[in-house]
This record gives C-alpha cells, structure tokens and sequence, in this order.
C-alpha cells in the first residue's frame, strides 16, 4: 500500500480520487481548508489535514512519509 497526500479531497475529483486509493489499500492523507471539508474526506477514510495550498506548515505535514502527492486542488 502506497502512502498518498491529496490536495483538493473534498472536491469532486478528490473524493472519487480518495475513494479509489482507499478501495485499493492506500494510506490517503487529503488537506481540507474547512471543518466541512475535513469531515468529509475523513467520512472516505482519509486524514485531513487542515490548511490550505498557501499554507506551508500544512502542505509539509501533509506529505511526511508519503509516496506520492497527488495535487488536484483549483485556486
């Protein structure tokens, strides 16, 4: 299993995209901007991350040990 850090997770293309990775056995870490989109990539199994594409600490959090970053995020 692959770890993966998802930016844009509560999107369309992201929830499928978390969705995906999850049915196939991946650790999948998504950041989320809101309360709203954290609970929603956490009801698909990911762990939020809360930050936004702007905030460093975040983004840098959100991809420790992971193996791939997948940036699917509109700003």
């Amino acid at each position: 299993a692959m770890r993966v850090f998802v930016t844009g997770g509560s999107g369309f293309v992201g929830r499928n995209l978390i969705a995906a990775l999850r049915d196939r056995g991946d650790n999948v870490r998504a950041l989320a901007r809101s309360e709203r989109a954290a609970q929603t990539v956490q009801q698909l199994g990911a762990e939020p991350i809360r930050g936004d594409l702007d905030d460093v600490a975040a983004m840098q959090a959100g991809m420790v040990d992971c193996d791939v970053v997948i940036h699917a995020a509109a700003n």
